[in-house]
């Protein structure tokens, strides 16, 4: 297992996959490898097995946290409500888990429930761990919920620091948008695109808004 999670954080889930592969065939029963099994087939793209893998985890052993965040993280763009159930599982279990507070946090926004979602967040900046994603996700959410002042007091720090991702920048000109700054917003974008691209991405920002 060391190996394995070794060559998950080297950036080489190729190896991680064999590692535990090779352990799931000397047991089939080892949760913990088929949790991080899992871990490496997502990494990779492949879908179909991550789910598999984490689903036989959880089978075997229902308090496997690894399992159920991944499970978690890799239902966020197709099943946001089942996301949602694998992540409160794991909060339930273990309170303090910042990536699951933060997945947690995702998957109610994405079903529009921005209140409960906020209330993820801030959880998850309250166990100290990856801050700076629950301080994003959070300032997206207060734009999409109406708050964008509290939002733009978020983001707008964040994306002015040298090494701000697009990302940030990007949920800012949402938030700057919903505050009717459509100009702030329009420059922003252009620094990724043109400016007719960038009066259609703020139109699309209105829609998501409405």
């Amino acid at each position: 297992m060391h190996i394995g999670d070794a060559a998950m954080q080297a950036g080489m889930p190729d190896v991680a996959l064999r590692v535990a592969s090779g352990d799931v065939g000397k047991n089939p029963q080892n949760a913990a490898a088929l949790a991080q099994q899992g871990d490496a087939y997502r990494t990779l793209g492949r879908v179909t097995e991550a789910e598999a893998s984490y689903s036989r985890a959880i089978a075997i052993d229902p308090k496997n946290m690894r399992g159920q965040t991944g499970l978690g993280l890799l239902l966020l763009k197709t099943d946001p409500a089942r996301a949602e159930a694998s992540f409160s599982r794991v909060v339930a279990q273990t309170p303090g888990q910042d990536v699951a507070l933060n997945g947690l946090g995702i998957a109610r926004d994405l079903q529009g429930d921005h209140a409960k979602a906020q209330l993820a967040y801030r959880m998850a900046l309250a166990t100290g761990g990856d801050s700076r994603s629950a301080q994003v996700n959070l300032g997206l959410s207060l734009a999409l919920s109406g708050d964008s002042a509290g939002a733009i007091a978020i983001l707008a720090p964040l994306a002015a620091e040298p090494q701000a991702e697009r990302r940030i920048k990007d949920d800012l000109a949402v938030a700057l948008v919903a505050a009717g700054r459509t100009e702030e917003a329009r420059t922003i974008l252009r620094e990724e695109m043109s400016d007719d691209d960038s009066a259609k991405t703020v139109a699309a920002y209105r829609s998501l808004l409405q």
